[in-house]
């Protein structure tokens, strides 16, 4: 990548001080706040919060184990319940920004974690 104040410095390009972590061979990974619906949802699908020495928040998974980032964590239960409403029979509705998905037995739209939520209330019954 060429950089014209390094240049101005006497380095060649692609050479002398790098501010950017991919150039330097590791790349630093940012951690979004986890918003507290995702939270709520995590604790209630049995993950479990736990906050590292260093001050980071990690979910532990309740089936392996494993200490997974909150985004991270998300996206898999995301993936669950989208699996589990598709099972259910779930159609997936795109609007222009949105995604609803219609309930098979009264055609009504439903936001995924609500539709998430009367599927599992229908299963426990």
């Amino acid at each position: 990548m060429f950089d014209g104040a390094n240049t101005r410095r006497g380095f060649p390009p692609g050479a002398g001080p790098s501010r950017s972590p991919f150039e330097r061979g590791r790349v630093v990974a940012t951690e979004r706040r986890t918003s507290q619906e995702d939270a709520w949802r995590l604790e209630k699908a049995g993950y479990v919060l736990e906050v590292t020495p260093a001050g980071r928040r990690c979910w532990r998974e309740h089936g392996t184990g494993q200490l997974l980032s909150g985004d991270h964590a998300a996206e898999l239960l995301r993936l669950e319940e989208v699996r589990t409403l598709e099972e259910a029979g779930w159609e997936q509705v795109e609007d222009e920004a949105d995604t609803y998905w219609r309930r098979p037995d009264t055609g009504r739209l439903y936001p995924r974690g609500a539709a998430y939520d009367v599927v599992k209330g229908a299963q426990e019954r």
